[in-house]
């Protein structure tokens, strides 16, 4: 028997698995120190790193152990529209019946 998922609980699945990977490839749980090498990368373009480190500047957490606080603007202002403009063209396509 083959289980068949609507699209609006593949659109649910989907933005969970990306929310997930998001907040544990950020600097939200850990310092940028306690991240392997190979995941610093995608710590440092992840946008809620820089969401973190901002919370982590208001609460007086060590400033070595996060990203540059000059940055924290411009990328957070950048990353936001980009984020609600690829949302607003996703769930356009699923409210026109589209696919990915």
């Amino acid at each position: 028997m083959v289980m068949s998922i609507k699209r609006r609980w593949l659109y649910t699945i989907f933005s969970v698995i990306i929310a997930d990977l998001c907040i544990r490839l950020s600097t939200s749980l850990y310092p940028i120190d306690a991240i392997p090498e190979i995941f610093r990368v995608l710590a440092i373009i992840n946008p809620i790193t820089y969401y973190a480190n901002m919370f982590h500047t208001i609460f007086g957490v060590d400033p070595k152990l996060l990203l540059d606080p000059q940055l924290f603007i411009p990328i957070l202002v950048s990353i936001s529209i980009s984020l609600i403009a690829t949302q607003l063209l996703i769930l356009r396509r699923f409210s026109e019946g589209g696919r990915f």
